[in-house]
Order: C-alpha cells, then structure tokens, then sequence
C-alpha cells in the first residue's frame, strides 16, 4: 500500500488544513525508496511488482491521487532485460534531461518523459547517480564515474543498437502511400567495422 500526507498544518488555531494521512489508489507499493523521484508534477517510482508508475491527480481534483502504469510495454523479468527481484528490490532512480534512469542490475532503463517511451543501455552496470550542473555522473559497481558523452561510443565501444520507426501512415491509416526516396545516413569509424542492415514492411511483407 501507499499513503500520501495532505494538508498544510498540525495547528488547530492556524487557519489552514491540517495533515491526514490518505491511501492512495495504488496497484503496489514501493520496490524502495530510491526509485521514486519527484519531476514534472509527477512521481515516478518502480513498485514492488516489477512495473514502473506515475503517481498523478484525478481529473481537475489535486487531493485525489493514483497510480498509472507507465511500462506496460516492457517486462523486466524475461529477455532481452531479465531482472530477478532482487535486482528489483536494489534498483536506484534518477530524472535528467526529461528522462527517467533506473540502474537496475546490469542494465539502466531510460523512460523518455516526452515521447513515452523506453531505451535500455547494457554494461554501465550502474549502482546510483548524480546530477552536476547540466551533467550526470553515473557511478558504476566496480568504482567507475562514467559519463554520458557525445563521440558516439560506449566505453569506448561502437554502439550495437537497433531502431523500428513507427507507421508511416501520414495520418490517413487507409490510404496508400508511395515514396520515391528514402535516404538514410549513418556514421563510422576508424579501425572499427560498421555494419548497417535495413529491413521494410511493404504490405505486410519484409525486406531486406
């Protein structure tokens, strides 16, 4: 369960509202402490569940509070993420740049506040964070203080990553569409092999 304290004052002679103690409509409680953080009139947290969630206001009520379920596209404990609930219980939160970081075993989940939706980076194995001014520090399980770079690499390592775009439908799902031309660019480095592999879905059916 989760409880929220509302009010403004313990005095009865002030004329304010005084404290109580409200259960909030919650699917879970807390995983722990560490992950709930405060940003942007939310409160972000990963519950004892396994699911991460939003604390928000019902409707135009700001005394009436519940939780949403925010990762219901993602299972965290079947691949490609695999956490056993011990990791679960150890996992640690920070909000930067309008994203949610969770370090959470070997992993680190990033939950994008604008476009709502997930990216996970592996091997940082990351046990907390810190915000220094416009950067965040991450340290790591084995004593590193690692930061987020722009040369494109991670540890010194290309990326190894994939991206699906969504439908291009341009707004109208039940017409066709033709593209004469599609350009898509990429980067490479010296000394490091780069292989880039397209696939299209045109008309229910892949390509390479």
């Amino acid at each position: 369960d989760m409880f929220v304290i509302n009010g403004e004052t313990n005095s009865l002679v002030l004329n304010s509202s005084l404290f109580t103690l409200q259960q909030l409509s919650a699917h879970t409680g807390l995983a722990n402490q560490k992950t709930f953080i405060s940003a942007h009139n939310y409160c972000f947290f990963l519950g004892s569940d396994g699911q991460f969630y939003i604390v928000r206001t019902l409707d135009t009520n700001s005394d009436a509070l519940a939780t949403t379920v925010i990762s219901k596209d993602i299972d965290l404990k079947i691949p490609p993420i695999s956490i056993t609930q011990e990791c679960i219980e150890n996992a640690s939160a920070c909000f930067f740049n309008n994203s949610y970081y969770v370090a959470i075993g070997e992993k680190i989940l990033i939950y994008n506040y604008l476009h709502q939706a997930w990216t996970v980076y592996n091997r940082i194995n990351a046990s907390h964070f810190l915000k220094s001014g416009t950067q965040m520090i991450i340290g790591t399980r084995d004593g590193r203080l690692v930061t987020e770079s722009e040369n494109f690499l991670d540890l010194g390592v290309p990326y190894k990553a994939y991206w699906k775009s969504r439908y291009l439908d341009m707004g109208d799902s039940t017409s066709f569409k033709f593209f004469r031309e599609f350009f898509v660019v990429s980067r490479t480095f010296d000394m490091m092999r780069s292989e880039v592999r397209f696939k299209f879905e045109i008309d229910y059916s892949e390509f390479d």
